[in-house]
């Protein structure tokens, strides 16, 4: 057990604007002397979801070495900078917040740590999109990949040299036969296109622009020209063979400009594109296994021909004054986050997506003992499916409730991990299956009794 309990204390609970300093107090109370390497306060961001978890320091400072004395409740004032880039967001897929977290370097006991979210307002992308982290975490690593990049490359280069001088002039052929399709076919009938969108840096509520023009060479039919503003949730999960790709449209509008045409030779055709986006939007997202990403398609349909295309990549910034108000890009408030927001009812007794919901709820309000006791009570007489692989046995968490705990006390505990629902799992059975064993498949029913914020755990217990 710890010799002592931390808690941080916010100066504001409003929503912060990017790249201002947070300010707060980190609490510590001692229940008996305890000596501490370092007290560290951490800024940091890191994404949630069904994609795999992404963190970023953006800044830390240690308050305190030294030792505490029993009795003593001590108060450290902090002051941190918070990142530019990516701000608060909670979308279907893809989630992004922000924390403050302190912890107590204790030797040969377990660190107390605590950690608080609070919401981030950004409203200028970066061109490049990367989120802000600290300088030290990216100096090392990148002067390493200079050094061991290239050598790592010679390997692969040589390893795969005669492989290579077989497939290379296959795929010069594939990539040549798509170009060809893609490139040379449509422009047979189109002529060269000029096709232009007024700025690909836009703001949530601008207006989009384009322009599109090209002279036939020859007598032909169009089924007309339509533009297409597209954005969509990305994720990845897992790694290897195991690795799945989950996506999620969260807009895709289409404007017909012209509609079917006959096209004379030599004939100049141009047409004119616009589209408002709305005023609250989900912001360009890029990190390494979570995206989200806009785009503009504009094509020319071809009858029994491969339609011309081109596609612009556009770089979206939520709009300063529905920032405010909503930091999901979807309309609904995230500014009371990490506070209980309702959820749907399950359509069917095996609804996942419901499941999903309330473990995103559960996360959110890890850290709040009143609305985490509020989702625990809401959900406690259903039963999820879930389907996770066993680790390791475990002790009997620590339960709030006495009763619970005498309940379950006797019953035998597994660490699991769902990679459906991209979850760690601390699961029981009151009689645990003969083939129980680490690396097992477990597919069954369960109710979820607690959550572990240490661990970051669902606690479960297996009912069918």
């Amino acid at each position: 057990m710890s010799t002592c309990q931390i808690m941080i204390l916010l100066d504001e609970s409003q929503p912060h604007m990017a790249g201002e300093p947070i300010s707060g107090t980190v609490v510590v109370s001692c229940e008996k002397e305890t000596t501490c390497s370092a007290l560290v306060v951490r800024c940091l961001w890191k994404t949630h979801g069904r994609g795999n978890v992404e963190t970023g320091d953006v800044d830390q400072k240690t308050l305190f070495e030294g030792t505490w004395q029993a009795g003593q409740k001590l108060s450290y004032p902090f002051r941190l900078d918070t990142a530019r880039w990516p701000p608060t967001y909670y979308g279907t897929y893809v989630n992004v917040s922000h924390y403050i977290v302190a912890q107590a370097q204790i030797p040969w006991t377990r660190d107390p740590k605590e950690q608080v979210e609070f919401p981030l307002i950004a409203t200028t992308a970066p061109a490049d999109l990367k989120p802000t982290v600290a300088k030290s975490a990216t100096s090392n690593s990148s002067w390493l990949w200079w050094i061991v990049g290239p050598v790592i490359l010679s390997i692969v280069l040589a390893g795969f040299a005669t492989i290579m001088l077989v497939f290379l002039p296959l795929i010069a052929i594939i990539g040549g036969g798509i170009w060809f399709f893609r490139e040379v076919l449509p422009r047979r009938i189109t002529g060269p296109v000029t096709c232009e969108l007024a700025d690909l840096y836009v703001v949530g509520g601008d207006t989009l622009r384009g322009t599109l023009s090209f002279t036939p060479q020859r007598a032909s039919v169009i089924d007309g020209i339509v533009w297409t503003v597209k954005c969509e949730e990305e994720c990845s999960s897992g790694s290897g063979s195991d690795r799945k790709t989950y996506r999620h449209v969260k807009l895709s509008e289409t404007v017909r400009v012209s509609e079917r045409r006959q096209l004379a030779p030599g004939v100049a055709q141009s047409s004119e594109f616009q589209f408002t986006l709305p005023t609250q939007v989900a912001p360009s997202l890029k990190f390494s296994d979570n995206h989200i990403k806009w785009n503009v398609e504009a094509r020319i349909e071809i009858p029994r021909w491969p339609d011309w295309t081109k596609v612009f990549e556009l770089v979206v910034s939520p709009q300063a004054a529905s920032a405010e108000t909503g930091l999901d890009g979807t309309g609904t408030s995230a500014v009371e986050s990490p506070m209980l927001v309702a959820f749907d009812e399950p359509k069917t007794p095996s609804d996942g997506d419901w499941f999903e919901q309330v473990l995103g709820q559960l996360r959110k309000v890890a850290h709040e003992s009143e609305p985490l006791a509020q989702v625990l009570a809401a959900v406690r007489d259903f039963e999820f499916p879930l389907k996770a692989r066993l680790e390791n046995a475990i002790d009997t968490p620590e339960f709030d409730d006495e009763r619970q705990f005498a309940q379950w006390n006797q019953a035998q505990w597994w660490a699991a991990y769902s990679q459906q629902a991209n979850q760690s799992v601390a699961l029981a059975w009151l009689r645990a299956p003969r083939a129980i064993q680490p690396g097992a498949e477990w597919s069954g029913w369960a109710a979820i009794v607690g959550y572990d914020v240490d661990a970051q755990r669902v606690l479960m217990v297996a009912t069918r």
